[in-house]
């Protein structure tokens, strides 16, 4: 393995923690404020996990996200918004679906709060476009 793929896998491996941490993070401080998801949310049961493929599709989305705002910081760009359209239609199809995502437990609304913190400096149109789909108690600032 090169040595410029090492260290792309490594950042692309600390991003996702960091992302994750920022998410659990969120997630505690909205149950511990008693506020965030609707009730109707908090009494559904999870779902079986989506297909493989579609989680495939997600993953990538995902991580095209961190390697383009890595390298070009930009507002607008086509790739992105196609794919913050890929994870906001995979979480309106699994709205309550409990999956693995490289070897993490997730769920769409932490999969929603992880795409919006890595797109909003990168592409804030495209950070908007996830954050319309978050429930209301996850909306703030620009998206």
């Amino acid at each position: 393995m090169h040595t410029a793929d090492r260290r792309r896998r490594r950042w692309l491996l600390l991003v996702a923690v960091v992302l994750a941490g920022a998410a659990v993070t969120v997630l505690a401080a909205a149950e511990l404020s008693g506020g965030g998801r609707p009730r109707e949310a908090a009494r559904s049961p999870a779902i079986a996990a989506p297909p493989a493929g579609e989680i495939t599709t997600l993953r990538t989305a995902l991580h095209d996200i961190g390697t383009r705002c890595r390298h070009r910081p930009t507002n607008g760009d086509p790739q992105l918004a196609a794919d913050a359209t890929t994870i906001v239609a995979f979480t309106h199809r699994y709205p309550q679906a409990s999956f693995v995502l490289d070897d993490e437990h997730a769920t769409p609304l932490a999969v929603l709060l992880v795409a919006r913190q890595a797109l909003r400096g990168c592409d804030p149109s495209a950070a908007a476009t996830v954050g319309a789909a978050l429930p209301p108690g996850y909306r703030n600032g620009t998206g």
